[in-house]
């Protein structure tokens, strides 16, 4: 049977996502957590804030490479949940930066354990050199998918 790329992706993210739900308990949606993608979002702009830079919804889309309108969607939604707040930026009115909030923060806390966790098993009987062959192939079929 022919292997193929896209195949193994979507059967290796089933597993990694099946093993982060079990890390984090996260079998409903009992604390307001509406998707993976808030997760990565959160995540995002905790990094971004390390590094003393604002994030808006333009940079969410831009990073993700996903559209407005699902943008736009799932900060509403994480604003809802007291996720995220938006703030006015002064030297623009139009324009408001994303915050997080402190249950943001205790959630991104644990999701990165887990992700830690996660990354430590996934690597554990795979030597550097293998990596880094992993990761140059990673990159250039993300630049086959971008070119076209």
């Amino acid at each position: 049977m022919k292997r193929e790329i896209g195949y193994e992706i979507r059967n290796l993210n089933n597993l990694i996502d099946k093993e982060f739900n079990t890390l984090t308990s996260r079998g409903g949606d009992e604390d307001g957590y509406q998707s993976r993608l808030q997760g990565w979002i959160i995540g995002y702009i905790h990094n971004q804030l390390q590094l003393g830079k604002s994030v808006y919804q333009k940079d969410i889309e831009n990073e993700f490479n996903i559209k407005r309108p699902t943008v736009t969607q799932t900060i509403n939604a994480m604003v809802k949940s007291g996720y995220i707040v938006r703030e006015s930026v002064a030297q623009d009115a139009r324009l408001r930066k994303l915050v997080l909030t402190d249950k943001a923060l205790n959630l991104n806390a644990a999701y990165l354990a887990a992700i830690d966790k996660i990354e430590k098993t996934m690597s554990s009987a795979v030597s550097r050199d293998e990596l880094d062959t992993f990761f140059a192939i990673v990159d250039k079929i993300k630049n086959n998918i971008e070119k076209q």
